[in-house]
């Protein structure tokens, strides 16, 4: 029976049966529940002393006992702090045996209080919300600064959390001040209560991101927080993640520096860049002043990739500007307004990776994909269209034929132009004319004709070859122009390259005449090019010059690129690499100068691996310098690895000795070469080559009889006489002393023995490097002290300024430093009868302007070529560095008759020097630094007269403008320097055609920025047609990397109050970009909330993110103001997305929260309906922690705040904070895996 019974009750009609009584009972006993209950008046407050009181608040906490008898007598005379404390203590004094206040008896007092005092005091209802939560606040910042006791702190923490969300739920105070709170305190609690703020902040986290200025900076603490290594950071990264993913509009308004670490996608960090920037890449501030800031970056040089990235890939970049930039660039490798072989190699290189974008095939070199984000277009006929262009800009562009020549020849080479194409293009264009035309018109003929002509070809298909010939000599069968150019040029090279086969073994014995000997690497010059290149002429100043070159080999200068990059490939290049062995610097110089001047850089590499290869030590030390020079080159070859691999041997140091073994340094020693072999290596590494830094290697000296100065006198008689020992000259020195001093005493002994009337042989030069190289030192200090000591005894002798020159060309010896420390005084001290005025004008021709008098101890015919062409590689970059300033300042007030001869010489390197100065204005800038303060007036004449002496070799096209694409950044410069010598410096109209970027590099003065800034606000507010200031102010915007630009506050007052009224006049990128620009000059004023008027009625792509970044600047009395007064207005929003991030929070439900008698009078407690509330009631977020058991107790903390919390740390054991809080923590199966567990802790 039983049985039977059973089965029919747990049948499903029995079931289903169950169920509809159940819920009739419960639809019953709710409609008899609301049906018992009936509002009441308010009650009366009654004054209690305080056992009465604390016998009210033991019936409050407890739950049997009903409302309606407590609501009989309200305590009067307590509230806030007071009032909270006793809820969450259950007594009057905080009894340890007492319980809290279940939550909602404690939230109808709660209610019954504040509607009391709004009856009494007849207050607006959300000013004593708002009051009222101002109270509740400060009671939760008591409860966390109070953590003493950490387990009995988590209880109070637990309810206290609870009340307010419970407060929260029932409108009882302002959710927008709670949050603005808890953001606040994340950002100041100390260690484990962070993790509890975080905890209850991810609970808010969707209220929170509705709000702009609070989502900003709970993303922003979240950002911060995340910076952290700890395990409470890894949680703050991943809700950093979530909240982006929630509301990425937001994540503009952070730092960019924050969004780059945390990973930010692109799209966000780029739409971040741009109002970081006001917007300015979308505005058009002209092209001369966008391409001068692309010059800019293709002048200053990085690594190639590197490069394209910064040039190609901008912000703006789109398809017409990147055709745009292509031919910007193609200008800038063949103007005359730059200098450097490197332009056309740097800029096909550009143009492959342009290809390799552009086919989506372009991979940085750390596994980066770099997408294209244009549509396509040909390169092809993008450089056709460039061709043409030539003819229709005309001279006035200054562009050198021959170098778009070699450019078009080199793009041709790499398969990115076509030659046949163009020559196709010509022919169907009718532009090819007769031979009899071109032959006569051969200088008058179109670019595209020329070009034509010069493009080097060497490897074309023999039909290529063929056509080409046919076009421009039609169908002759007699030898043409070009081929009998080729052969007279071959037959001249012939003759020159008669290499003396003899190369000598033994260093040349010492000379007992002026004329020293012309190789001091151990080989002397071949008789045969002594008598080809002859002496060095009066007047030279460059390498072919000084080699003869142009008189030797006229035929080869007056071919065209096509014809010499043919003699290069066919002739050239085969005959030095058909015999490496035989090249010695002299040679190796020689065939440098002939390479670098045809452009033939591939080649020159090769020989230049070819002899490091071949381990040929002599040449070491030129191919170093060459290394140096020709850096960029090198990068845009893809040579850099291999050269790097190829030099690194020669930087290693020699390896430590054990005590008591002697060292021996061979006079011809590899020490000589680790110099310039480190710093080829770091000139390679500024191109992001990764190469090994070596440092010198100590040797323990040993005991001697002699003193270390007789030992280094020794040691310079046995170099100075002609023996077979010099390899062991130095070595009872480096015995007795260390490496360091042993180079110091033996440089100086050295240079008085020169002083003396001795010469200089090759012995001790090289063996004087070799040794500084060996004990890794410099020798600027002893060199300097000398001179000095020389000149102050009068001496006379120049003989020693062949010694300094071949330290300098060792690299021991830094010719920008001696040129600033100690040639630069002696011209602006010494009086005109003093005898070291010839020194010190042998070494500035020597170093500043290579250009010497045959038998001058520093002349190419003593010092000899190899030395000549590595001090002129030196001398390239002398303009450059920070002792040229000083220099011209020094000549320029020098009155001493000797130094006329430099001032003369100056004068012809004066256009030079304008264009070397055109490509690095930042060497200006650095050499007037250099200069004192009370003399850069006088230094700042001396540079205008190099830039103003050179307008009379050109027309009025070399004038500095300011909006031109190659003189903008040098014009701005001159602005720059006029400032920081002015009196008064205040900023002209002029400087808004400046680049603004540019200018900004050379740090402006606050004397500077702040009228300049207060200049363009008030030019903004009071101008009919502000455009053009908008432009200004964005660029300048852009390019200052501070927070708030110094500015007048008056004047930031009136642009927020025009910006309204600017809207009218400008477009609307030009009006967001103006209000972000203000928005960088000041956020206190007050007319911004019209601005947020007008934005929040606007609807565009942009209006959303400049709201939100304007709210998160504002002060948050303004912010609050501006939000409570759009609850009472009729204000809409056209945009949904900028009203839903603009609001202050949902309409308030009438009537007030506060006098809601039927939830203010719930059914007696003991019988209320049990289905009335959830069954199961969490009252806090951390209630796990009491369960945890694989946790340890929380220890007591006397002094702070305990260094983690059980919600902060895991410890294993399957219990850890990942597992224990799954719906706090935003954390995903997919993330869950990256995230190590923290390390256990050991018991006690």
């Amino acid at each position: 029976m039983q049985t039977h019974m059973l089965d029919r009750i747990g049948g499903p009609a029995a079931l289903q049966l169950l169920g509809d009584l159940f819920e009739r009972v419960r639809d019953k006993r709710r409609s008899g529940a609301q049906l018992a209950g009936a509002p009441s008046p308010l009650p009366s407050r009654v004054t209690l002393n305080d056992a009465k009181l604390s016998e009210y608040v033991h019936q409050l906490a407890d739950p049997t006992v009903p409302l309606y008898r407590l609501a009989e007598r309200i305590p009067h005379g307590f509230r806030g702090a007071r009032l909270l404390d006793m809820l969450l203590h259950g007594s009057l004094h905080g009894s340890s045996t007492a319980r809290s206040v279940p939550l909602s008896r404690a939230l109808w007092l709660i209610r019954i209080i504040g509607a009391l005092e709004l009856d009494a005091t007849h207050k607006d209802v959300h000013k004593y919300t708002c009051d009222w939560t101002v109270r509740v606040l400060h009671w939760m910042t008591q409860l966390v600064a109070s953590l003493r006791e950490p387990t009995a702190w988590a209880s109070q923490w637990t309810y206290g959390t609870a009340l307010v969300d419970r407060m929260v739920q029932e409108s009882l105070i302002e959710p927008y001040m709670l949050y603005r709170w808890i953001i606040t305190q994340l950002g100041k609690a100390h260690d484990g209560v962070r993790a509890c703020l975080l905890q209850w902040a991810v609970l808010h986290t969707p209220a929170i991101l509705g709000h702009a200025a609070l989502g900003t900076a709970l993303l922003s603490a979240l950002g911060d927080l995340a910076a952290e290594p700890s395990w409470l950071g890894q949680q703050a990264d991943i809700h950093f993640a979530a909240c982006v993913k929630e509301a990425p509009l937001l994540c503009t308004a952070l730092p960019l520096s924050m969004l780059a670490a945390r990973g930010v996608p692109e799209r966000l960090q780029t739409q971040a860049q741009l109002l970081h920037g006001s917007l300015a890449p979308l505005l058009s501030p002209g092209v001369d002043i966008v391409d001068a800031v692309a010059i800019s970056l293709l002048d200053r040089g990085t690594s190639t990739t590197t490069l394209f990235a910064d040039y190609f890939l901008a912000r703006h970049a789109s398809a017409a500007v990147a055709q745009h930039r292509l031919f910007l660039l193609y200008h800038w490798a063949c103007t005359e307004a730059r200098m450097g072989h490197h332009r056309i190699f740097v800029a096909a290189a550009l143009v492959q990776l342009l290809d390799e974008c552009q086919a989506q095939r372009l991979v940085l070199p750390d596994g980066r994909h770099l997408p294209c984000p244009w549509t396509p277009f040909s390169l092809g006929d993008a450089t056709l269209q460039w061709i043409d262009s030539l003819d229709a800009n005309g001279p006035k562009h200054h562009l050198h034929v021959t170098m778009a020549a070699r450019l078009l020849g080199v793009l041709a080479q790499k398969e990115l132009f076509s030659y046949a194409a163009l020559l196709q293009r010509l022919m169907a264009r009718g532009d090819v004319r007769a031979i009899s035309e071109l032959r006569t018109s051969r200088h008058s003929a179109t670019v595209p004709i020329r070009l034509l002509r010069k493009i080097p070809i060497p490897r074309a298909s023999i039909s290529l070859q063929q056509q080409r010939r046919f076009t421009i000599y039609g169908a002759r069968t007699s030898e043409s122009y070009e081929e009998a150019t080729e052969r007279r040029a071959i037959r001249e090279l012939r003759r020159l390259f008669e290499w003396d086969e003899v190369v000598p073994s033994a260093l040349p014995s010492c000379v007992s005449s002026p004329m020293l000997s012309s190789a001091p690497l151990s080989v002397p010059s071949s008789p045969n090019l002594s008598s080809a290149l002859g002496a060095q002429p009066h007047g030279a100043t460059d390498l072919l010059n000084g080699f003869q070159l142009h008189q030797r080999l006229p035929h080869l200068w007056s071919a065209s690129p096509y014809i010499q990059a043919r003699i290069v490939d066919k002739f050239l290049l085969p005959t030095l690499l058909n015999d490496v062995s035989g090249i010695h610097p002299d040679r190796f110089a020689l065939a440098a100068t002939l390479l670098t001047s045809l452009h033939a850089m591939e080649a020159l590499a090769k020989l230049m691996c070819a002899l490091l290869d071949g381990h040929n030590l002599m040449c070491v030390v030129s191919i170093c310098h060459t290394i140096a020079a020709h850096a960029r080159v090198w990068d845009a070859l893809d040579k850099t690895s291999s050269l790097a691999d190829l030099i690194s041997p020669y930087a290693l140091a020699d390896a430590p000795l054990l005590p008591g073994i002697t060292r021996v340094v061979p006079a011809t020693g590899r020490g000589m070469t680790l110099a310039l072999a480190r710093h080829a290596l770091a000139a390679l590494s500024d191109l992001d080559e990764s190469v090994i830094r070596y440092a010198p290697l100590p040797q323990a000296p040993l005991p001697s009889a002699l003193s270390p100065v007789a030992l280094a006198t020794e040691a310079v008689h046995v170099l100075l006489t002609p023996s077979a020992a010099w390899d062991d000259a130095c070595t009872a020195l480096i015995a007795a002393v260390p490496l360091d001093e042993a180079a110091s005493l033996l440089c100086t002994q050295a240079l008085n023995f020169l002083a003396d009337g001795h010469f200089a042989s090759d012995a001790m030069l090289t063996c004087l490097a070799s040794l500084a190289g060996t004990a890794g030192v410099c020798l600027d200090l002893v060199a300097h002290t000398w001179i000095r000591s020389a000149w102050e005894r009068q001496a006379t002798e120049p003989a020693w300024t062949t010694l300094l020159l071949s330290l300098i060309r060792f690299g021991y010896l830094d010719g920008d430093r001696l040129v600033q420390e100690v040639l630069c005084p002696f011209l602006r001290t010494a009086h005109p009868s003093h005898a070291g005025w010839s020194t010190c004008i042998i070494l500035l021709h020597a170093l500043v302007f290579t250009y010497t008098v045959p038998g001058s101890p520093c002349s190419l015919d003593v010092m000899g070529h190899a030395c000549w062409y590595d001090v002129t590689l030196v001398r390239m970059n002398l303009g450059l560095t920070d002792g040229f300033v000083p220099l011209l300042h020094a000549l320029d007030i020098c009155q001493a008759p000797s130094s006329a001869d430099c001032t003369q010489l100056l004068q012809k390197c004066r256009p030079q020097l304008r264009t070397l100065w055109l490509s690095y204005p930042d060497a200006v800038w650095h050499g007037f630094q250099a200069v004192d303060a009370q003399r850069r007036p006088e230094a700042l004449r001396a540079i205008q007269a190099v830039l103003d002496g050179s307008s009379n070799e050109r027309t009025d096209a070399w004038s500095l403008r300011l909006d031109d694409a190659f003189e903008g950044a040098l014009a701005a410069l001159d602005i720059r320097m006029r400032w920081d010598v002015s009196t008064e410096p205040l900023p002209s109209p002029v400087i808004w055609r400046a680049p603004m970027d540019i200018l900004l590099r050379w740090d402006l003065p606050p004397a500077i920025v702040a009228p300049f800034t207060t200049m363009l606000l008030m030019e903004l507010a009071a101008s009919d047609r502000p455009g053009p200031t908008i432009v200004t102010l964005a660029r300048f915007v852009q390019a200052w990397t501070g927070n708030l630009i110094p500015c007048d506050t008056k004047a930031a007052t009136r642009a927020v109050t025009a910006l309204p009224a600017v809207a009218s006049r400008v477009s609307r990128d030009e009006w967001l970009s103006a209000i972000l620009s203000v928005l960088r000059c000041t956020t206190t004023a007050a007319p911004w909330v019209n601005v947020l008027d007008l934005l929040i009625q606007s609807a565009g792509p942009w209006e959303a993110a400049v709201a939100v970044r304007v709210q998160s600047v504002l002060p948050p009395a303004t912010l609050d103001a501006w939000l409570y007064q759009r609850l009472s207005s009729s204000l809409r929003c056209t945009s949904a997305s900028v009203g839903s991030l603009t609001r202050y929070d949902s309409a308030r439900t009438s009537p007030s929260p506060w006098t809601q008698l039927e939830a203010m009078y719930p059914p007696v407690e003991p019988n209320r309906d049990p289905w009335a509330c959830p069954l199961l009631d969490r009252t806090g977020l951390l209630s796990d922690l009491h369960a945890q058991k694989t946790r340890e107790t929380m220890p007591s903390i006397q002094h702070g705040a305990p260094p983690w919390l059980p919600s902060e740390q895991s410890y294993g054991d399957g219990d850890d904070a990942l597992s224990r809080y799954p719906a706090v923590l935003p954390l995903t199966k997919r993330r869950r895996s990256s995230i190590s567990p923290a390390p256990k802790r050991a018991r006690h």
